[in-house]
């Protein structure tokens, strides 16, 4: 008799929506959600969404439009805001960097290449301290970034 293989782990690239969840009613098989995102209207969904969803975690919309509900521990750890942080807090060397790793107005093949090097940039701008060498960090990875977007739009078929 042979024990269980430990399953394949996967790490997550993709692009999400999320609104935090500030209260759930139910009202018959209708379940009104609040969210604690002050823009957002309130949002009504069926029974079989509504009766996993809990304060205080994300409802969630993937690209393809399918929603489901994430507790807040496991999404917090798994998702970051996309785009570029709050410029407020940032040291000027730091924010500096901000459009250099930009990458929405670049064609779609370009904009492939860019994003991943964007998306760890603004994660290093949120996470690490605002300091010399961060500034380093991002000014070694901005230049990695360049590279692989000549090596696409310089030597590519």
């Amino acid at each position: 008799m042979s024990a269980q293989a430990e399953m394949p782990r996967y790490r997550s690239h993709k692009v999400v929506w999320a609104l935090r969840v500030k209260s759930v009613r139910q009202n018959g098989p209708v379940y009104t959600l609040s969210f604690e995102e002050p823009d957002f209207a309130d949002l009504e969904i069926g029974p079989e969404l509504g009766v996993r969803v809990e304060p205080g975690g994300y409802l969630v919309q993937y690209e393809d439009g399918y929603r489901s509900w994430s507790p807040a521990e496991p999404f917090e750890a798994g998702y970051m805001p996309d785009g570029p942080p709050p410029l407020e807090g940032l040291h000027v060397s730091v924010a500096h960097f901000v459009p250099l790793f930009a990458y929405g107005h670049l064609p779609a093949h370009l904009r492939a290449v860019s994003e991943p090097f964007g998306a760890l940039a603004f994660r290093l701008m949120r996470e690490l301290p605002s300091n010399a060498e961060t500034t380093v960090a991002l000014r070694k990875l901005l230049e990695a970034k360049d590279a692989a977007v000549r090596a696409v739009a310089l030597y590519a078929p």
